[in-house]
């Protein structure tokens, strides 16, 4: 350990946990309070979950990763809007072991496949229908040119053959209840494949600003540890 690690780590900037921790620990202490609120612009709809409704979904969603097939270390793309589903999917992701790829809602076709290709993405949740633009075509496209990809989630109306229903297969099939408890009594205590910066990096850059900082006089090509 080098020994700007160790003064980070005596110092409280860095430390070992994960989301997945604070998230054990706020469900714990605060099961009732609210985790997430999202709002629709279009419809003006509120949704607000709770920290145990939050590590519910989370356990529901890396149990639904499993029962594609994905393993650890596999890639999941993810092409939605802003909406809650994606913190649980996030969370779930980690717990799996399972990469996440975000990207962005206006990347269409080319972007799309680029990404996907690159990542060597097993699984992409999309969208029918995003900004006005019908992408059940695409979404046939994308699964005949990669063969990387196997299953593709749908969120909206229509879905193409061969697709799976967002909503339904993420959200409204209790999988915890059956292969997230198997995991855990089979995998606990294996190494994950990804982990998601946790608060304390933000601190650590703001510090950074500081004249004081150590990291102000950083050489290039020394490490850096940036929040996403």
């Amino acid at each position: 350990m080098g020994q700007k690690e160790s003064d980070y780590r005596a110092l409280g900037r860095w430390r070992d946990e994960t989301f997945l921790d604070d998230l054990e620990k706020d469900v714990r202490i605060r099961p009732d309070k609210v985790a997430v609120i999202t709002r629709r612009i279009g419809t003006g709809e509120t949704h607000k979950i709770t920290y145990a409704e939050l590590s519910r979904f989370a356990d529901r969603c890396a149990a639904a990763i499993g029962a594609l097939g994905l393993q650890r270390g596999d890639t999941l793309a993810v092409h939605l809007d802003n909406r809650w589903e994606i913190a649980p999917l996030a969370l779930g992701c980690l717990r799996a072991g399972v990469r996440i790829c975000p990207l962005v809602p206006v990347y269409r076709h080319r972007e799309l496949s680029t990404m996907l290709g690159l990542t060597e993405a097993s699984a992409l949740i999309t969208m029918s229908e995003i900004g006005g633009d019908d992408l059940t075509s695409m979404i046939t496209e994308l699964l005949a040119e990669l063969p990387t990809l196997k299953h593709v989630a749908v969120a909206g109306d229509r879905r193409p053959a061969g697709t799976l229903d967002f909503d339904e297969y993420f959200f409204g099939t209790p999988w915890e209840h059956t292969r997230i408890r198997a995991d855990r009594a089979t995998g606990a205590g294996r190494p994950i494949s990804g982990a998601f910066h946790v608060r304390d990096h933000r601190r650590a850059e703001r510090r950074a600003a500081q004249p004081e900082h150590p990291l102000r006089g950083c050489a290039r090509g020394d490490r850096r540890v940036r929040s996403g």
